[in-house]
């Protein structure tokens, strides 16, 4: 389970923000959630496929191409903006070369995986409450201007 949950959060914390702060003008809440849909269906499939190949290096870069036109697509389809496939290049790239990194820190100090998926999973809940909060002023704020 730890296999899956791992990559997801940090996907997550890290590809959620790129799409949501590069990719949108209107930082709404439904676009924080489609953005995140994506990123949990796409990690979800790339991880069965990654894990069910015994994690061969071969496939990791195909499933990683895979999850890009995936992700570039339905966002192209969704919201037709041509710079989804830009956005979509750089977070995927940005996810892969810190997963990367934090496999291989993983591997060389041999750290507990449990405590860094909990580690990367607290930074992505406080980051959601960042969000949630940041959501919450911005409509209060337009609430207060019809109001007025």
């Amino acid at each position: 389970m730890l296999s899956y949950l791992y990559p997801l959060f940090l996907t997550l914390l890290i590809e959620t923000p790129i799409y949501f702060y590069f990719l949108f003008k209107n930082n709404s809440f439904k676009n924080f959630i489609l953005i995140t849909l994506i990123n949990i269906f796409s990690n979800i499939l790339f991880n069965y496929g990654y894990i069910n190949s015994n994690y061969n290096q071969g496939y990791l870069i195909g499933f990683e191409i895979i999850v890009y036109i995936f992700e570039s697509l339905i966002i192209y389809r969704i919201y037709k903006m041509k710079k989804s496939f830009i956005i979509s290049f750089f977070a995927n790239l940005i996810s892969l070369v810190i997963g990367l990194i934090l496999n291989l820190i993983l591997d060389t100090f041999s750290l507990d995986l449990l405590l860094i998926t909990l580690i990367i999973e607290i930074l992505y809940l406080i980051y959601l409450g960042y969000f949630l909060v940041y959501m919450l002023i911005k409509y209060i704020k337009i609430k207060l201007k019809i109001n007025n």
